[in-house]
């Protein structure tokens, strides 16, 4: 089954503290004011439309440098960046191309990441 921004917005609006911007054309996740997932981000590339149309809908993800590495490494074809996102802390996802599993593992890693400790403690 296709990973969809839905699959996005269940597992981070399951985790505590987090809001979702509503009302904009590329809504983002965040916790305490800080991005973790935005929908639809422009990759500002020559090509855009084309990839597009070939991939369907993307989202950007916030990871840590090393593990946004391994993932460009491992997995091209669903994680990518465009020199525009080389200097951000995100990863670009090709949702439908994406395990659900491995993009929960990577929300959740970003949610602890950028979440007040008091959010984090049970």
């Amino acid at each position: 089954m296709a990973t969809t921004w839905r699959t996005v917005c269940e597992i981070l609006g399951a985790l505590p503290g987090t809001e979702l911007d509503e009302g904009v054309d590329n809504p983002a996740w965040r916790v305490n004011g800080k991005v973790l997932a935005r929908f639809n981000p422009r990759l500002r590339t020559l090509d855009e439309q084309e990839r597009r149309a070939a991939n369907g809908p993307l989202a950007s993800v916030w990871v840590e440098r090393d593990e946004r590495e391994l993932l460009l490494r491992d997995d091209p074809e669903t994680y990518f960046i465009t020199p525009h996102w080389q200097t951000s802390p995100h990863i670009l996802v090709w949702l439908a191309r994406a395990d659900e599993e491995r993009l929960r593992e990577l929300l959740t890693d970003a949610w602890r990441a950028r979440a007040p400790k008091r959010l984090q403690s049970p």
